[in-house]
């Protein structure tokens, strides 16, 4: 019962992610004479330490209002009868209660409808 090659991958992401964050913080906290003094010459400017997790964190930002702006834009307007009445809507179904079936009984799934709703949450709450 050996690891699977998710496992081993996900391990080694995990400590690489590690590593890499520990390389950064070294490299935008130490002064330049004892990056020196350790024999790392080549290194990015340290502007980059913070313009990089700043361009990754506006490019989330950016990515989260993209997604709303989208799924705002897919969907129908609130006047819109398919927002009441689908291809899958169900109507309730009226049947009659057998001997067997209890009083706490589920009843088959369907739609409510949209008359229902306003009645149970509106008009009733205008008369009390």
């Amino acid at each position: 019962m050996g690891r699977t090659k998710n496992e081993v991958y996900g391990f080694v992401g995990w400590i690489m992610t590690f590593v890499i964050y520990i390389a950064w913080f070294l490299w935008a906290f130490l002064p330049e004479s004892t990056l020196r003094s350790y024999g790392i010459e080549y290194y990015p400017n340290k502007w980059w330490a913070i313009s990089i997790p700043l361009y990754i964190m506006l490019l989330y930002f950016f990515a989260c209002l993209v997604y709303q702006g989208v799924n705002l834009f897919m969907n129908h307007s609130p006047d819109s009868f398919t927002t009441i009445y689908d291809e899958y809507s169900q109507e309730p179904q009226i049947r009659e209660r057998s001997e067997k079936e209890g009083e706490d009984n589920i009843p088959p799934i369907s739609d409510l409808p949209i008359e229902l709703v306003n009645r149970l949450l509106y008009l009733d709450s205008l008369e009390n």
